[in-house]
């Protein structure tokens, strides 16, 4: 503890504050970033080069023992307190990715983050003029503010949500589209078009839940959809009329074999 003290003194001296996350880690306010450690009875720290790496966006991260830390949030992070009420997604305010100065930054929105990096994260197909933002870049899956989702390339289908809720024969149903990807079991098309088209839940939301504005499951578009709290009436009245479809839905799927 006395060491950690120590070293803590030594790096603020230099204009380091230390990341509470990981032992060891400080950053400036102009983003400089140092893993530093300090032996017992020296006054003199060891401090170990770090590799900075760039993502497809600009952004700059490192990645001490394989974990990834991106140096704006870290920056963030440690010179600019965080309300519990402030949104986690980090904003460069001149649009400049690389510049990670402490004046240059501020906390904001996944929607916020999307629209300032909306060369590298969407695309508009030139045909229809429907728009499609990025879910995952390793396997190029893409969904649409339609409710439409592609993987390589390739439109997915939509299905029904169907479990077994006593692990024998008996199937039900719930009322969610969901597409199945090539390493993932399954994603709900609702979550992945409300977290990237819709505005963010406000923070101090209980239960954020999302609400198809008609009623209407089976109707994925982002214009469809919003956060609500799900105590809230209008999302009770959707509740009720989801569970009226699944009640229908069960019965055809019961007398299948």
């Amino acid at each position: 503890m006395k060491t950690n003290q120590a070293l803590n003194a030594i790096m603020a001296k230099k204009g380091f504050r230390p990341y509470y996350n990981y032992q060891g880690l400080y950053v400036t306010k102009t983003g400089f970033v140092q893993e530093a450690a300090l032996s017992n009875g020296s006054v003199t720290p060891t401090i170990k080069k770090l590799k900075i790496h760039t993502d497809d966006v600009g952004r700059t991260y490192i990645q001490p023992y394989y974990q990834k830390l991106y140096v704006d949030f870290l920056v963030l992070s440690c010179w600019h307190k965080k309300l519990d009420t402030e949104p986690d997604y980090v904003i460069h305010i001149d649009g400049d990715n690389s510049n990670n100065i402490i004046d240059n930054l501020r906390w904001g929105t996944n929607l916020e983050f999307i629209n300032a990096n909306k060369s590298k994260l969407t695309y508009i197909d030139k045909k229809t003029g429907e728009e499609w933002r990025l879910v995952n870049k390793k396997d190029k899956l893409y969904v649409s503010e339609k409710g439409k989702v592609k993987e390589n390339g390739k439109e997915l289908t939509a299905q029904l949500l169907i479990f077994d809720p006593d692990l024998d024969c008996e199937r039900a149903v719930c009322c969610s589209y969901v597409v199945r990807s090539h390493s993932r079991d399954r994603l709900h098309i609702e979550e992945m078009v409300a977290k990237l088209f819709c505005q963010d839940p406000p923070k101090n939301m209980v239960r954020p839940s999302i609400l198809h504005i008609d009623n209407d499951y089976t109707n994925n578009e982002a214009s469809n959809l919003k956060w609500v709290e799900e105590s809230s009436q209008e999302y009770q009245d959707f509740f009720i009329q989801r569970r009226k479809d699944m009640s229908v839905l069960n019965l055809q799927y019961s007398t299948l074999p």
